[in-house]
């Protein structure tokens, strides 16, 4: 059986539970945390509970995108139920299988359960703020390094983004040279027990000097230190994550619409 959210105390420490250990677990309670006991009409989530009547997967939609994690007892009405709601894009791990008529797009994901010593710290860090004036040079440089990433959609990155870091479900992290933005890391979605590292860009000029390594290294040592899980996703090999530490421990799936 698939039940909504109830806006109860009990829902809330389900998903948590259905939720850890997961990016995209991580990920839905970044979501539940930022805009916790409001309803929108943008945003749902789901549970879905195995014959003992334990919940087992949870689904949240945020937008025309939906993210799940845990494990599906009854795929087929999991299936069933993500044809109904027809969203643009599916973001989950290997273990699902839909017939939603979309293509499929994938990489590994990366965990860090010790940090090593190879990220020496030579700039100052700038953390994210309650001034958001400076995402439009982070969302540039994004742009700018990423051909997959469309200038037209800065407006979606920055409500999404902003609205995550005051109330503490994401970070944004740079490095400059006076004005010059040199390279950023962003901890795109957190929990009390992960954080997902990506958003991570260097300007072509300033590459090779150990930048991105120096930030991501920030990153994970400060959230290890919280006693959080540390994950990232990729869609190719990137020495650096296995330098710092970074080991596979499993796959992603993202699904979109044809």
């Amino acid at each position: 059986m698939i039940y909504i959210n109830d806006f109860s105390r009990k829902f809330e420490l389900t998903l948590n539970e259905v939720c850890r250990h997961s990016p995209h677990g991580a990920r839905i309670i970044s979501y539940f945390n930022a805009y916790h006991g409001i309803k929108y009409n943008f945003l749902d989530f789901w549970l879905q509970t195995n014959d003992s009547g334990r919940p087992s997967c949870a689904v949240c939609r945020y937008y025309s995108t939906l993210i799940i994690c845990g494990e599906s007892c009854y795929m087929a009405e999991l299936d069933n139920f993500v044809c109904m709601l027809s969203p643009a894009v599916i973001m989950c791990d290997t273990n699902y299988d839909f017939s939603y008529q979309c293509s499929c797009a994938g990489g590994e994901i990366m965990r860090c359960k010790k940090l090593n010593d190879c990220a020496e710290k030579k700039h100052s860090i700038h953390r994210s703020s309650s001034d958001m004036s400076y995402l439009r040079k982070i969302y540039d440089l994004l742009c700018k390094t990423d051909d997959r990433i469309s200038p037209d959609s800065f407006e979606d990155y920055f409500l999404d983004i902003s609205h995550k870091i005051r109330h503490g479900a994401a970070e944004v992290y740079s490095i400059y040279n006076g004005n010059d933005l040199l390279s950023t890391a962003s901890v795109t979605v957190m929990s009390d027990s992960a954080a997902v590292i990506g958003c991570v860009a260097t300007d072509f000029a300033y590459r090779e000097k150990g930048l991105a390594s120096e930030l991501v290294g920030y990153i994970t040592e400060k959230h290890l230190n919280k006693e959080r899980e540390v994950f990232l996703q990729r869609e190719k090999p990137i020495g650096l994550y296995e330098r710092l530490g970074f080991e596979v421990c499993g796959e992603w799936y993202e699904y979109k619409r044809k």
